[in-house]
């Protein structure tokens, strides 16, 4: 959980959660999810929840040789965004975004 505000007046709380997976040792991160519920300077409102999928060679995690040294390569990881949120006005709004690293 992570708390925040500014001089302004805004305040958020964000509540985060990762799935992980045990690969020889290691833990992975396979899904991050996050909320994030705020108030702006203005007295507006919103809640945003974003996942972050994460892949490691590929669809199943496994090692990469490299130089004889055996890795985990992260080889992409995809964010999904959604905000939601009411201004002072009692406008409504809806925000979407995707990001993808490959």
């Amino acid at each position: 959980v992570t708390v925040g505000w500014d001089i302004f007046g805004a305040h958020y709380v964000t509540t985060t959660s990762t799935t992980y997976t045990i690969v020889a040792n290691r833990a992975l991160a396979m899904k991050t999810e996050s909320t994030t519920i705020g108030t702006d300077a203005f007295g507006g409102t919103y809640t945003t929840l974003s996942t972050t999928a994460y892949e490691y060679n590929g669809a199943t995690v496994n090692f990469t040789n490299i130089k004889g040294r055996n890795y985990i390569l992260m080889t992409r990881s995809i964010t999904e965004t959604v905000t939601q949120g009411v201004d002072i006005y009692d406008a409504k709004y809806i925000t979407a975004s995707k990001v993808e690293y490959i």
